[in-house]
């Protein structure tokens, strides 16, 4: 009996002991890769977040831009607003004309006025901006597009968009800025 325990002892670890470690250290593996996987995940998803800030921020500048070199007036000539929103709530299309220039008529300046400039949500969930039959996506992603006209010249742009459309609750976006016209 002597012989028999003093082999046991020195034989090293059973099987089970084995499966346990392995379990164990299986666990402890999938927690590491998981926890790393949930990581990358939140990087990649702030890096698209920040994409997206970007983009809408400079879509918003761009129309901002051109917005402030329009009126909420009417054209003395054509007796049409300089300015006109159509649409339904949050898929709003804005078609104006702005000043491009500047002619002599005489007895002062005179603005010259662009040709249309429509604004509009496509098909495909893009802004784009039209004019002279040429369309131009301006952001990808826009879930809503609105404009506020009021008498003082003002326009509250509010735009909407969507950072990861795939994903079952994606992130939205909305920024919303008042914009003076200069005429």
């Amino acid at each position: 009996m002597g012989q028999r325990r003093a082999r046991r002892s020195s034989a090293g670890f059973t099987i089970l002991e084995m499966m346990i470690s392995t379990v164990v250290l299986a666990v402890l593996l999938d927690a590491v890769i998981n926890g790393a996987i949930m990581i990358v995940r939140g990087a990649t998803f702030g890096d698209k977040r920040a994409r997206l800030a970007s983009k809408v921020a400079q879509a918003v500048d761009k129309m901002a831009a051109e917005i402030n070199m329009s009126s909420v007036d009417v054209d003395p000539n054509s007796g049409l607003p300089y300015m006109a929103v159509t649409g339904v709530e949050n898929d709003e299309i804005l078609t104006f004309r702005r000043v491009v220039g500047f002619g002599d008529n005489g007895a002062e300046l005179q603005p010259i006025w662009s040709t249309d400039i429509v604004y509009e949500i496509d098909d495909n969930g893009a802004l784009t901006r039209t004019q002279e039959g040429v369309t131009t996506i301006i952001c990808s992603g826009a879930t809503q597009l609105g404009f506020e006209i009021s008498a003082n010249g003002r326009v509250v742009l509010s735009l909407a968009a969507t950072c990861d459309p795939d994903r079952v609750a994606p992130d939205t976006l909305i920024q919303e800025i008042p914009i003076p016209t200069s005429f």
